[in-house]
């Protein structure tokens, strides 16, 4: 919570409804970086757009459901070109439990404990639907939707099954993404040179660096090193480092808004000013001159 201070805080009490809950389907979306007291879940109606929160950059499309956890940055990019609904449920954690009050910790509470794994730094849990889940997951939130409009009695009481419904939607679909490769056991056998490894890329991906450097730090061959890079983070070596080098360069278009686009490209390990534009095109869905104009406007 004392992180981030400069980063602008959005608390449910502007929702102006009173409640400790708030939902809503949109066409809009927050593209300035900010954090909020709640938890919000995101669910992509139709279309697609980018999500960003720190060096976590996204491409969510429709299916997708996204769960932030409380006071973590974020922001989304959207291109005119890539029209979008989503559906946001927004929710306080002593909604679900009273216990939960006063910023208490999600420690014992089954429907949220299980969220400590990504707010401890493993970023945030984001699953593809499909099948039941996906019906399952759209039908819930309908459900939400029609008793947050009428508000007959009970109408709380609901709205919180429907929430815990869909955590527990959220986290059948992360265990199933995760079963067929199983990362964590994965990361905990190489825990120590995986770590060393991601580090390193992170501290030096503004440098011309290769797979072999990074595979070399993890004291692996490189094709071993590939196969388990991906196991991990869902993403190939380059994947990785092209979404730390966007990462970077979208903050630098933020904090100077002037400085040349060629400048920030090689500033942020780029040796090519038309591979930077594709690849930050492909990742944000806008270019790079298109980003800074926005921020301008």
């Amino acid at each position: 919570k004392p992180e981030h201070p400069d980063t602008y805080l959005f608390e449910i009490e502007g929702n102006g409804n009173g409640l400790p809950f708030f939902f809503k389907y949109v066409t809009e979306c927050q593209t300035i970086p900010h954090r909020h007291t709640y938890l919000q879940l995101v669910y992509i109606m139709k279309g697609q757009l980018t999500h960003v929160s720190g060096s976590h950059i996204n491409d969510l499309r429709c299916g997708d459901l996204l769960l932030m956890p409380p006071y973590l940055p974020h922001y989304f990019v959207s291109g005119a070109d890539r029209p979008f609904e989503l559906a946001e449920f927004e929710f306080m954690a002593y909604f679900l439990d009273p216990r939960l009050a006063n910023d208490a910790p999600y420690d014992g509470m089954d429907a949220l404990s299980w969220l400590s794994a990504y707010t401890d730094g493993h970023g945030f849990p984001l699953a593809s639907l499909g099948g039941q889940l996906r019906y399952e997951a759209e039908r819930v939130l309908e459900e939400v939707s029609q008793e947050y409009e009428a508000r007959e009695e009970g109408y709380e009481v609901i709205i919180r099954a429907m929430a815990c419904k869909l955590l527990t939607i959220l986290r059948r679909a992360l265990t199933q993404q995760s079963e067929p490769s199983n990362p964590e056991l994965i990361y905990e056998r190489h825990r120590e040179v995986l770590a060393r490894s991601l580090q390193f890329i992170r501290e030096n991906y503004a440098r011309d660096i290769t797979v072999q450097d990074a595979a070399a730090v993890a004291i692996m061959s490189p094709s071993y090193y590939r196969h388990y890079f991906k196991l991990l983070t869902k993403k190939t070596f380059t994947e990785y480092l092209n979404s730390l080098r966007v990462a970077h360069a979208i903050n630098l278009i933020r904090q100077n808004p002037r400085q040349k686009i060629v400048d920030i490209c090689y500033a942020t390990g780029f040796n090519n000013i038309s591979h930077f534009n594709r690849t930050f095109l492909k990742i944000t869905g806008v270019t790079p001159k298109a980003f800074r104009g926005r921020i301008s406007e």
